[in-house]
């Protein structure tokens, strides 16, 4: 099972630790746009960050404001993607 609230505590402690100030991270909320308070060099070594730590892959047409654009939407499209990544072993067993 995939801890979702897990996945957005490490989403957001990275932002957090790599990119934001003491002030900013007071007033860091996880549902709070990241494209208004990164750039997109930012987001980029965020999803490398995160791929490097979950061992998924995100895909160039998986880079989008309904995926990456908040810490809510990181961590409901990791959870999507280490789900999925979890149901073929489930499939076959029951095959």
């Amino acid at each position: 099972m995939v801890d979702v609230s897990e996945i957005q505590d490490k989403v957001r402690a990275y932002i957090v630790e790599s990119f934001l100030t003491d002030a900013d991270a007071a007033e860091f909320r996880n549902d709070g746009d990241l494209l208004t308070l990164l750039d997109s060099l930012e987001i980029l070594r965020t999803i490398v960050a995160l791929e490097a730590s979950f061992s998924i892959k995100v895909h160039d047409s998986e880079m989008s404001v309904e995926n990456l654009g908040s810490v809510e939407k990181m961590a409901a499209f990791l959870a999507l993607k280490l789900q999925s990544r979890m149901e073929p072993h489930v499939n076959h067993a029951g095959s």
